[in-house]
């Protein structure tokens, strides 16, 4: 819609809706009138007024918003030469709650602007550099304001936030430097792409609740083409330079020149098709040593002229939806053929149902090199599960001759295919030969056609121990390395798909950030993006303050995450967690006692693990592994006979694999639900992790409907279930009312070094 201009003053009082559906065109005016930012809206200009109310705008938490006097928002945008001023009036009926800091500032009441300064954002299938999600949070009791830039992951510099409570719920007024904004160009006519989003805080849990969207789409900050066109009213010009910040280790990245030898000049013509010999158009063709780059027209055909040749030298294909591969030099003049493969499914979840490859284990191969079947499933924690996936790691162990190398790959493989697990396997960074473990892919699917498909390059090379003569390893030894590696297994087998870079903890900022330099050299050629997941890094940070910090802001991480390999990234990629865990490492006494408050033997870490995987299945991630301590791990000497609390969460958060994911949300604080319904029985799973020290005793409802704990089931059913304290729950709900089954584990079971215990649940 079209809204009018408005002169904010006259209108606080009054709440308008639009009567049609939502235009795609705002035209926003340039104010003449100073203002000052102190959360005083009276002596505003007229101003263009978004408001946010209607039912159709509700994208999240229906069940918490049953009309405009819920909740709403009345948001007013303006600008002058120097910055963008955004206030709104917020009604809600609760408290004004947002404690959280920096990616987590959406997770409570908070305004969302998002603004693209591509000249062509609606051409946009996804996020890229030009997007600017930014987030303005009032404070609990608008006592501490913030803003944040989310996908950028940075501060604004000269930005400012004023809010302020009233009787109904509270006013926020801000502005953001234009200069903040690289690329963006204003000026009578010129149009920018525009959304925004307004989440509400619950009162008692503190977390999101609801969420309203000014176009309705879901998630839409994941989607440029849908957002509003800005159009910019004004008489000044400005035009705001995009500088990117220069690599100072640039010079570090081989430029695959080394070691090859020159062969003059050639061009190159062919043609791309995928599996089944279609042609596929618009494949980025490109190859390294790099030169030029070229895209296949309708046909899938291309042609690239004069180039510089080595003996060295490939062809590399990439296109949005295929794994991107390559095409060695070829022996013979004539024109070459390059297959892609699609990404498998499942690896990217777009609808409700959990990806084939959710939910797996990690093995650690032994300090001696050898591999025993057994310690999956030892102690009987394994029995009765179905892992999806199961990973080889630990390979840097795995020492000659290469028949002893091979011998472990036929054990572990003879293991995940008899459990009915989709392998992965880890190829060593042997820094002397780096392509030598192309071998491993030769034996496995040339020669012995075990069709393995996924291989990770390296296991967490941001906290490798150098090895051999080298005195450090940074994040371009890695770059280079898998590269190399890449090279050399692609060329053996181009279907397999390629993980990296597999790192620890090293996604963060500064010094601390291997993952924007590793997509910046490699994003051209690596098919997913893999890394792990720790809550503590250090034995330090084993409290269970770090662990319940890292579960509020994990959401917020895999989206910050997201964001970033989008916006440098010219055709998607997936991201997948290979390997998670309460703890990198732990303090351990001379008995082998670990003696942290929050370390792998204790109860908060069996918290962590479950709610981490509840939290990557609502954010719809295509994998997520767990990586349990085990022989050969940094937590060796800790190891017993029994299962860790740990192994314990992980089982019970797969009795909630069957059917579709389906919303679930609890109003208490400390506590986190998630929840499955089968599609054929209409049975719900529902696992509730409480993490607070108090017994809880929620009206929980599974049609959807208003209340302490709801599950959008469907179901007209009442469930009654008191939760304890320290506790890990699954409740099995059968829709036809019949008794049902809970499998608890509690943080007395744990102490005690018992099992989880099983319980009938009656119907209500």
């Amino acid at each position: 819609m079209n809204f009018k201009t408005l002169c904010l003053c006259g209108f606080v009082s009054a709440l308008v809706f639009p009567c049609s559906v939502w235009a795609e065109v705002l035209t926003v005016d340039e104010t003449t009138v100073p203002i000052r930012v102190d959360g005083h809206l009276s002596k505003w200009p007229a101003a263009r007024m978004i408001l946010l109310g209607q039912p159709s705008q509700v994208v999240s938490g229906k069940s918490f918003w049953k009309s405009a006097e819920d909740f709403n928002g009345r948001v007013f945008i303006t600008y002058d030469s120097q910055f963008l001023y955004i206030s709104a009036i917020v009604q809600k009926k609760g408290a004004v709650v947002n404690s959280n800091e920096k990616l987590s500032l959406w997770n409570g009441d908070c305004l969302e602007i998002y603004l693209s300064t591509h000249f062509r954002a609606q051409d946009l299938k996804r996020v890229s550099g030009s997007e600017y999600r930014i987030g303005f949070s009032p404070g609990t009791g608008c006592g501490n304001p913030r803003i944040f830039c989310f996908n950028k992951n940075k501060e604004i510099t000269g930005a400012r936030v004023i809010s302020r409570a009233t009787k109904t719920g509270y006013i926020l007024e801000a502005c953001v430097p234009f200069s903040f904004f690289g690329g963006l160009d204003i000026g009578p006519g010129k149009n920018s792409a525009f959304n925004v989003v307004l989440n509400e805080g619950g009162p008692v849990s503190g977390n999101r609740i609801l969420q309203l969207d000014y176009l309705g789409i879901p998630m839409s900050w994941n989607k440029p083409v849908s957002w509003a066109t800005l159009q910019w009213v004004g008489k000044d010009e400005i035009s705001i330079p995009d500088v990117k910040t220069e690599d100072l280790y640039a010079y570090l990245v081989q430029d695959g020149t080394k070691g090859s030898t020159f062969l003059g000049l050639k061009s190159f013509q062919g043609n791309v098709i995928d599996p089944k010999g279609k042609p596929l158009s618009g494949v980025k063709i490109s190859t390294w040593p790099k030169t030029k780059e070229v895209v296949t027209d309708s046909k899938g055909q291309f042609k690239i002229e004069k180039i510089k040749l080595y003996d060295k030298s490939v062809l590399y294909g990439r296109l949005d939806g295929y794994m991107s591969s390559l095409f060695p030099r070829p022996s013979k003049v004539g024109p070459v053929t390059l297959t892609l493969n699609p990404i498998p499914k499942g690896i990217d979840v777009t609808g409700t149902d959990p990806s084939p490859y959710f939910y797996g284990k990690s093995l650690r191969l032994s300090p001696q090199g050898t591999f025993e079947p057994v310690t999956l499933t030892q102690n009987g924690n394994d029995k009765g599960i179905r892992l999806n996936v199961l990973r080889l790691c630990g390979m840097e162990n795995a020492q000659g001759p290469l028949e002893n190398e091979l011998q472990v790959l036929d054990k572990f493989l003879a293991n995940a295919r008899g459990i009915g697990a989709e392998p992965i396997i880890e190829l060593p960074i042997r820094r002397q030969d780096p392509g030598s473990v192309s071998d491993w892919v030769r034996y496995c699917n040339v020669t012995k056609k075990y069709g393995v498909r996924f291989w990770t390059v390296g296991d967490e090379p941001d906290i490798r121990e150098p090895k051999g003569e080298e005195a450090t390893y940074s994040a371009y030894d890695y770059i280079n390395d898998f590269r190399v590696i890449y090279n050399a297994i692609k060329t053996t087998d181009p279907s397999v798909v390629v993980l990296g870079p597999e790192l620890a903890w090293k996604y963060e900022e500064g010094e601390n950030d291997w993952l924007t330099p590793f997509l910046q050299y490699n994003g051209d050629i690596v098919n997913v993006v893999s890394i792990h997941r720790y809550a503590a890094v250090t034995p330090d940070q084993n409290t269970s303050k770090v662990l319940l910090a890292s579960l509020r802001s994990e959401s917020a991480l895999f989206s910050n995450l997201r964001d970033e390999i989008s916006s440098l990234m010219d055709v998607f990629i997936p991201l997948l967690v290979t390997g998670a865990n309460g703890n990198l490492k732990a303090s351990i006494s001379p008995t082998g006692k670990v003696v942290d408050e929050a370390g792998p033997k204790s109860f908060w870490s069996a918290l962590w693990t479950v709610d981490q995987l509840g939290i990557a299945l609502n954010e719809k991630l295509g994998m997520d592994m767990y990586s349990p301590y085990k022989t050969g791990s940094p937590l060796a000497s800790a190891a017993d006979a029994g299962p860790t609390p740990s192994d314990w969460a992980f089982k019970l958060f797969g009795l909630i694999l069957k059917g579709s994911v389906v919303p679930a949300q609890i109003q208490q604080p400390g506590i986190s639900v998630y929840a499955s319904q089968e599609s054929k029985t209409k049975n719900v799973s529902l696992l509730i992790v409480n993490k607070g020290d108090r017994y809880s005793h929620p009206k929980t409802m599974l049609n959807g409907k208003d209340c302490d704990l709801t599950v959008e089931a469907g179901l007209d059913m009442r469930v009654d279930y008191e939760i304890p304290s320290f506790s890990i729950s699954v409740l099995k709900i059968n829709a036809d009312n019949s008794p049902g089954e809970v499998v608890r584990y509690s943080s007395k079971l744990a102490e005690s070094g018992q099992a989880p215990e099983t319980l009938v649940l009656k119907p209500w």
